[in-house]
């Protein structure tokens, strides 16, 4: 949960960065995060609701009322849809993960770099963010990530953007409030007579996998 609080104060570029790699990454923590999302999706339509949010939250010790409660949604569901769906979860639990490595952010980078010429400009990124409400998005992206004030982002600028740890030096995240929120969800799903979370993640088709 203080991930997802984090992950609401990271700027568009970050979060989209994120949406993308959520896509990429196949490792202990995020197959972690995929049957915590099969168990609390109790009605299997690919969505969390703050109904289905709320009893494991509560069980974790991380939250204590419905404000609480809607913190929380409000920094993870970027779209306002009103529930969560797989990849805004999946985004928000592997913010300022060490499981990020190198070869997911390149992949993430060459998608905003779209003539691929080893950095993003002002226009690739405003042909990504600046869409509806989020008008003035890249150029609050561009100036937060662009340290040394060229007006395009490097692909050194966008590893420190997301926080990569330096190469040698990368571990498995572990998180106390990750590891109290699976273990409720885990006690909710026993209770509920689910079948064992490798069984979950096998009898649920999600929509945006």
């Amino acid at each position: 949960v203080g991930s997802w609080r984090s992950y609401r104060r990271a700027n568009k570029l970050k979060r989209a960065a994120l949406h993308v790699i959520a896509h990429q990454l196949d490792c202990v923590e995020t197959r972690r995060l995929r049957d915590m999302f099969i168990a609390l999706d109790t009605d299997g339509d690919g969505h969390l609701t703050c109904e289905q949010l709320r009893d494991p939250l509560v069980m974790a010790g991380l939250i204590e009322s419905d404000e609480d409660l809607q913190e929380v949604m409000d920094a993870v569901d970027t779209d306002g849809s009103g529930a969560l769906d797989y990849t805004e979860f999946i985004a928000a639990g592997i913010h300022g993960s060490k499981t990020i490595d190198e070869g997911a952010c390149r992949t993430a980078f060459s998608l905003f770099d779209r003539d691929g010429d080893g950095e993003i400009s002002t226009d690739e990124l405003a042909q990504v963010l600046d869409r509806g409400t989020l008008k003035y998005a890249s150029a609050i992206a561009m100036k937060t990530v662009d340290c040394n004030n060229d007006v395009r982002i490097s692909f050194d600028e966008f590893l420190q953007m997301m926080d990569l740890a330096p190469a040698g030096s990368m571990q498995a995240s572990t998180s106390t409030s990750g590891a109290s929120l699976w273990e409720s969800v885990a006690h909710l799903a026993s209770t509920r007579g689910l079948p064992a979370e490798t069984e979950i993640a096998s009898s649920v088709q999600l929509r945006r996998l």
